[in-house]
């Protein structure tokens, strides 16, 4: 492996701290390896609109992907949820860390004195620009407000604070990466159900050189949330969405042997949502096209 590792990183607070982790990691495998993280402005950074409304995807990957394809990184570090379902024949995920917490939270204004989401009153008014979480949270609220938000962590928690909204919905995974303490109610995966490998980390780097990483690879990747995520990934390709659709896919590898499965799409109004399990000795891509059998209309 190189003694120097140059990683390419978007350069939000998240987008940092998530690299950092890796980085750390790396060098708890090899503390003698250098590492240089490369911030890299992508196309979804300077975007000014939800991005349901660009028909465009991997916004916040390409001009890193672009960097690891012109040498002018080694490794790349991307939340996995932002990744196409297609890649890029070149490069590869390398490793993908053991999962942080998948779920959704809902976090109140600091103002707001609720004890449970039960308190959540009908004229409450919920900030998000997620299309998943506006279907999730119109079908768990039947009559509340819910309005665009845009920025990142920190900005979206200052809006809710300065009484832009009520509530924020975002992810859990969030909060934990970046250490904000805050009062959250947790939802659960199998009920309101995360993106796409929501709560993951995915390491990239040049296909051909996989061979060169392959003892630091083998340190990072964890089997279960591979396995899981590949198998969310493969329903969102056989879906054909990314941010533009109301979608998501939640697989849990149980210790009982079980894949553990929520799956939700929204169509013209209406939501479909599956629970169930599959033994998981089954074939993944079998396993994919069950739940998106079980998703169509």
């Amino acid at each position: 492996m190189n003694k120097k590792i140059i990683i390419g990183s978007r350069g939000s607070k998240l987008a940092l701290a998530q690299t950092k982790f890796v980085a750390e990691q790396i060098k708890k495998f090899d503390n003698e390896v250098e590492i240089e993280i490369k911030v890299i402005k992508t196309t979804g950074d300077r975007l000014m609109v939800a991005l349901h409304k660009t028909p465009e995807r991997g916004l916040f990957v390409k001009e890193i992907e672009e960097a690891l394809l012109n040498k002018d990184i080694d490794l790349a570090v991307h939340s996995l949820k932002d990744m196409p379902s297609e890649g890029i024949d070149d490069l590869e995920i390398f490793a993908i860390p053991a999962r942080e917490d998948p779920c959704d939270i809902i976090v109140p204004r600091k103002d707001v004195n609720i004890t449970s989401l039960k308190d959540i009153v009908s004229n409450s008014v919920f900030a998000t620009s997620s299309l998943r979480r506006i279907s999730l949270i119109r079908d768990l609220f039947k009559s509340r407000e819910i309005i665009d938000i845009r920025g990142n962590i920190d900005t979206r928690l200052k809006k809710l604070d300065e009484g832009y909204c009520d509530y924020l919905l975002m992810a859990k995974a969030a909060l934990n990466r970046l250490e904000i303490k805050r009062k959250f109610f947790s939802l659960n995966p199998f009920d309101f159900v995360p993106a796409v490998g929501q709560g993951a980390l995915a390491i990239q780097g040049r296909r051909r050189e996989f061979d060169k990483f392959s003892k630091i690879i083998s340190y990072l990747d964890d089997f279960k949330t591979r396995i899981s995520t590949e198998i969310e990934r493969k329903v969102l390709k056989l879906i054909g969405g990314g941010c533009q659709i109301p979608f998501g896919c939640y697989v849990s590898l149980t210790e009982n042997g079980f894949f553990k499965i929520s799956a939700f799409i929204e169509k013209d109004g209406n939501i479909r949502k599956v629970l169930f399990e599959e033994n998981s000795k089954k074939d993944k891509n079998e396993v994919a096209y069950e739940i998106y059998k079980k998703l169509l209309f």
